[in-house]
């Protein structure tokens, strides 16, 4: 069994636990530390007396920092590197940690399916509802859920307000982590990694009272019921309480939304691929010897940032570098605009780009600002399509189940049905022998 963080430390010695952390600074072990800060954090959060060992991971934070000629807060430039490296870090231990608790989730809901969940007998066949009461239960009892809720919390240093600058690259070095050990690192295929990812991010809490649910306060023993009924609300209705009619319309609407999606990523795609096309005529303007303007950076690294995002991004992730690449390439048409600057050579044939750049990120912005009309953009897209085909297969299932339940309606269907190939055939007919008579 691996030695838990801190193990040999004397929490209650905050000169202690500041050479401890800074010991392991030198050693490159950013893992040890993330660890100890989070388990700390959480044990305040607890109520335990943690105080010396929480002001010296404080302590340790602001050791990375200083404050410059404005006297605003900053990251010491000797440790830009560094305090990037270790939001890394933090993103790999963010995606670990979400990745467990989805396959807690996981585990858990296929029992409920699977009626081993005493108390959650109904909600067997209706995937929405299951999501709901596993939400629940694992809110309320896991301890991965617990260290993934404190992750924020415990880099408090990091994500202060004076830092916001510093802390917008935190933020985003670390979500980019956490894209990338998805996609990579976790021994599952990309797609489940990236399903189970989200199902360890999303949250439905309180959603289980929608169904007329709530985690059992008193379950001490293993014969006492998971989950009591909340009898008296208005309760959502559960998809085998639901007539044919109903489910027609559930099922209509989640192909709609999955077609929406499609179109959506289908446009992204392209619009990723034209982005590398276009990086690449970037990169070949340039002129031996010269040095590139921070603005000319600042777009270049827009757009590069913007071809690394794919399928299992957020279109809300693509919006926001769309809207960083618009700003970038705005700002270096402004500057390199004067009479004596970008009129001929690889100079204008940039400011062009610029141009062509901010018209590309506006018009995306827009087409994916309407679909926002009617479908989420913050559940990444390949995920939101194969959501919206299994809920429309589930659908359709309690359709079937229906229909065998209830022979009268499937026989009226039947002859519905029948009547209706019987007209198609009959109009077929007479065009052809109106054909034939012509």
């Amino acid at each position: 069994m691996p030695k838990k963080a801190g193990a040999n430390v004397d929490i209650k010695n905050e000169d202690a636990v500041f050479k401890y952390l800074t010991d392991l600074e030198k050693e490159g072990n950013y893992r040890e530390i993330i660890e100890f800060i989070v388990d700390t954090t959480e044990k305040q959060a607890m109520g335990e007396d943690v105080v010396s060992a929480v002001d010296a991971s404080i302590r340790w934070q602001e050791s990375w920092t200083e404050k410059n000629d404005r006297n605003a807060i900053i990251i010491k430039p000797d440790k830009m590197d560094d305090y990037l490296k270790f939001a890394e870090e933090v993103g790999k231990y963010q995606a670990e940690l979400q990745i467990k608790l989805g396959k807690e989730k996981k585990e858990f809901a296929g029992k409920i399916k699977n009626g081993e969940i005493k108390g959650a007998e109904e909600v067997m066949e209706d995937d929405e509802a299951i999501a709901a009461l596993t939400d629940a239960y694992i809110d309320k009892y896991s301890e991965t859920r617990s260290k993934c809720d404190i992750i924020s919390m415990a880099f408090q240093m990091f994500n202060t307000d004076p830092l916001k600058f510093y802390r917008d690259k935190f933020n985003e070095k670390t979500a980019e982590a956490v894209h990338d050990y998805a996609s990579k690192n976790s021994g599952m295929t990309e797609n489940d990694a990236h399903k189970t990812l989200v199902l360890g991010v999303n949250r439905g809490k309180n959603k289980a009272l929608e169904y007329g649910f709530a985690v059992n306060p008193d379950k001490k023993n293993p014969e006492d019921p998971y989950f009591i009924k909340n009898d008296g609300i208005n309760k959502k209705p559960l998809l085998n309480e639901l007539d044919k009619n109903d489910l027609d319309k559930l099922e209509k609407k989640a192909v709609e939304q999955g077609r929406k999606y499609s179109e959506l990523m289908v446009t992204l795609k392209d619009a990723v691929y034209e982005a590398g096309l276009m990086l690449k005529e970037l990169e070949g303007m340039k002129k031996a010897g010269h040095k590139n303007s921070d603005e000319y950076n600042e777009m270049h690294d827009a757009l590069l940032k913007f071809t690394k995002l794919d399928e299992y991004n957020q279109p809300a992730t693509f919006g926001k570098v769309l809207e960083e690449l618009k700003e970038a390439s705005e700002n270096f048409k402004n500057t390199h605009s004067s009479f004596f600057r970008a009129r001929w050579g690889y100079g204008n044939d940039r400011r062009n780009m610029s141009m062509k750049l901010q018209k590309f990120a506006g018009d995306l912005t827009e087409n994916i600002e309407a679909a926002g009309k009617d479908i989420k953009l913050t559940t990444p897209i390949k995920l939101a399509i194969d959501n919206c085909s299994e809920k429309a297969a589930a659908i359709d299932n309690q359709k079937k189940k229906f229909l065998t339940n209830h022979k009268d309606i499937k026989i009226s269907e039947g002859i519905k049905e029948n009547n209706k190939v019987t007209s198609q055939i009959k109009v077929k007919a007479n065009d052809t022998l109106t054909h034939e008579l012509g």
